[in-house]
């Protein structure tokens, strides 16, 4: 039994061991890349720090972007969602993500369980969401102001499958079936489909509301096309 044990332990030692690669920050390796490079400031990189796009805005906290990240099992993203716009379906693959709502009203955060269950949300200032590793899962700006939050990971890097762009690299067949359209209607959705990684006015009641131009032709698609 002891024996068991004592290899239960080593397991779970190696588990950790694997999971950080890169060991505990230690002396020697400040005096090694210096302080500085464990602090990282995207205002200071200008252009290269913010990714902006129609809808909204982000500036990832990831490795990628913040080497002394590695093995820490942790990053963060900054987005604003401008009045009205979505930060669309899509999974993190490898991490859960904990949002904290800096500024905003009418703020809409859902993901769906396995089995389907919807589980949606509207939130504020103040508020913070979850959104479980490997599960589907939105934000969307209801209100006529912009919306900015923060969400942090527990991986250095989480990675980003967006649903509608992974849906098409699928056969046209098959996600046609899928959906319950024909191949014409998947063109017609397909034409209309986002392509960046947020939709500006994605809310037609919203868009109304706040006074906002609408969508653009394309940007939605008709029950018609979709069944024809």
């Amino acid at each position: 039994m002891m024996k068991f044990a004592l290899l239960i332990l080593i397991a779970l030692f190696g588990v950790s061991f694997a999971s950080n690669d890169e060991g505990p920050i230690t002396a020697q390796t400040v005096q090694k890349v210096g302080a500085k490079a464990y602090v990282y400031n995207p205002l200071l990189l200008g252009t290269n720090g913010t990714q902006k796009t129609d809808g909204g805005s982000r500036q990832q906290r990831m490795v990628g972007q913040w080497p002394a990240l590695a093995g820490q099992g942790i990053s963060q993203t900054v987005f604003t969602l401008e009045p009205c716009a979505m930060r669309p379906a899509h999974v993190h693959p490898r991490a859960t993500g904990l949002l904290y709502m800096i500024s905003g009203a009418k703020f809409m955060v859902g993901y769906v369980t396995e089995d389907g269950t919807p589980v949606n949300n509207e939130i504020s200032t103040g508020a913070s969401a979850l959104f479980p590793i490997g599960l589907v899962h939105y934000q969307q700006n209801l209100d006529c102001f912009d919306a900015t939050y923060v969400i942090s990971y527990n991986h250095e890097d989480p990675g980003t499958q967006m649903t509608y762009a992974s849906l098409q690299q699928l056969p046209a067949a098959a996600v046609a079936a899928t959906l319950g359209v024909n191949t014409t209607g998947y063109s017609n959705l397909l034409s209309a489909s986002p392509k960046g990684i947020f939709i500006k006015s994605s809310d037609p009641e919203c868009v109304a509301r706040c006074q906002l131009a609408p969508a653009k032709s394309g940007a939605t698609v008709s029950a018609a096309s979709v069944s024809g």
